[in-house]
């Protein structure tokens, strides 16, 4: 993890599991448990959690004769576009 606090995040069974509740995306990354006592060593364990959330800021652009459709602050997983014409017909998804 990369310092952000968990806010929704409690732990249980003395502290071997955490329990994550109404997780924002920005508290996605790598998170590590490590086990030890008092004989030197340790073992420990890293998982990635991933936040899916969906596409936002999306901005259209002109360049002479191009449009361009881009969400800006991105997605997980990425987004798809799709362009309604004037006319009311749709063009396919693109990636």
């Amino acid at each position: 993890m990369t310092g952000i606090p968990l806010t929704a995040a409690r732990t249980e069974n003395s502290g071997r599991a955490i329990v994550l509740r109404k997780v924002h995306r920005s508290q996605a990354g790598n998170y590590k448990c490590i086990a030890y006592n008092y004989v030197p060593g340790n073992a420990q364990k890293e998982i990635e959690v991933v936040v899916r959330f969906p596409p936002s800021d999306v901005v259209i652009r002109r360049s002479k004769d191009i449009l361009s459709c881009a969400a800006l602050s991105g997605s997980i997983p990425l987004p798809l576009y799709q362009w309604i014409f004037p006319n009311g017909k749709q063009q396919q998804f693109f990636k």
